[in-house]
């Protein structure tokens, strides 16, 4: 009831083009601090040398004086989706499968 209340009164004071200002919408988004140019600097990184996001973040720390949080790193690496960010790994080819030693082991018992 009270913000009934608070409707109305605002609405005969103001009237319905002025109240749509008073909304609780942000006008800006302070928080926000990512930009295009930090994020590339991000994606360099990890292109250049393969640092995951935890040493990303102290590399910016370090050479760039930026404190992003690991998992905002994290997320431009996602957003990125560049098959250079993707670090690719090959399985190993075994040498010595079991049916191969399933023979060597039967020759030495004859």
């Amino acid at each position: 009831m009270r913000a009934l209340w608070y409707f109305t009164l605002y609405f005969e004071l103001l009237g319905e083009e002025e109240l749509y200002d008073l909304s609780s919408i942000p006008k800006n988004f302070a928080l926000q601090k990512r930009n295009a140019i930090d994020e590339n600097l991000i994606i360099d990184l990890r292109k250049e040398r393969k640092l995951g996001a935890r040493r990303i973040q102290s590399e910016l720390k370090r050479l760039h004086d930026i404190s992003y949080s690991t998992a905002t790193i994290h997320k431009v690496l996602i957003e990125s989706k560049s098959n250079a960010t993707a670090v690719k790994y090959r399985e190993k080819e075994c040498k010595w499968t079991f049916t191969k030693l399933l023979i060597i082991y039967i020759n030495i018992l004859q």
